[in-house]
């Protein structure tokens, strides 16, 4: 994957590397607003006014082109030359969108929201709600069907490879951090204390066991005269420790859903939010 070439390649601050590249390839991110519409006609006058609004506030600074794909239109909405003359780091990007009597779909990805559109053809063509719709998961896969009606988020393993690779290096600066906070109090027991463990001393003062984040132990120094964690050593001498935890590499995929909805009981509305973690 670009992502994973591009960090690897990586020569010093990862977090810049991965800076730039979202900011240079945000346009193919797998993601889009889909709102479901009861009323067209209210949906248009709304983007209508939406326009009227932009172009009367910032005449000159949107190019707004009506395309066509497989008989449906949309609207790609991408900056002028003259808003690139303003903004010289603006990047290359173009907001999609496509608005039926069904829903507004919003994307940055051209190729994501052919998809939909695909999906919604074949929703239109398939009136037998008993047959299974093109391109849209199966019951027999329970880690691929919506569990919210309102908002879903779907993850994949591949996800959480590519969170390790971009935030590795900041987990891990944040991980020593916080285990390196214990170290100035531990080493103040050492001192008083020579002979009690200081980890078990602070525990029977203060009924708190202090944990290093990073699940080592903190053990004495003798060199450097410092208590230190097995996993992040000390400011002195550095580890650098591990990446995401376990409990997240080992999950598969993740479903998140939010349902909005009347609870008839007590008369009000509620909301409904489900997780299902696959290991």
């Amino acid at each position: 994957m670009d992502f994973s070439k591009a960090v690897e390649a990586a020569d010093g601050d990862v977090e810049k590397v991965v800076e730039e590249f979202m900011e240079s390839q945000v346009h193919r991110l797998p993601v889009a607003i889909h709102v479901d519409v009861k009323n067209g006609l209210k949906l248009t006058l709304f983007l209508a006014a939406i326009r009227g609004f932009v172009e009367t506030t910032a005449p000159g600074m949107l190019n707004w082109e009506t395309l066509k794909y497989r008989e449906q239109s949309y609207v790609k909405v991408s900056p002028t030359a003259e808003a690139r003359r303003a903004l010289n780091d603006m990047p290359d990007i173009a907001l999609y969108y496509s608005a039926s009597g069904e829903a507004l779909i919003a994307t940055l990805n051209e190729n994501l929201l052919e998809r939909a559109l695909d999906r919604r053809l074949a929703r239109r063509e398939n009136d037998d709600k008993e047959q299974p719709k093109q391109d849209e998961p199966s019951s027999a896969n329970p880690d691929e069907h919506w569990l919210g009606e309102s908002m879903g988020l779907q993850v994949k393993k591949d996800l959480v490879m590519l969170m390790e690779q971009g935030m590795k290096q900041g987990y891990r600066r944040a991980m020593q951090r916080l285990s390196w906070g214990n170290l100035p109090i531990l080493n103040e027991w050492k001192r008083r204390y020579p002979q009690s463990d200081p980890v078990a001393l602070h525990e029977r003062l203060w009924e708190r066991r202090l944990v290093c984040p990073g699940g080592g132990m903190y053990v004495w120094n003798d060199e450097w005269q410092t208590m230190e964690s097995t996993i992040f050593g000390h400011p002195g001498v550095p580890k650098p420790g591990k990446g995401l935890p376990h409990q997240l590499k080992d999950i598969k995929s993740a479903n998140f859903g939010v349902t909005f909805e009347h609870i008839e009981a007590i008369g009000e509305n509620g909301l409904r939010a489900r997780l299902e973690l696959i290991r």
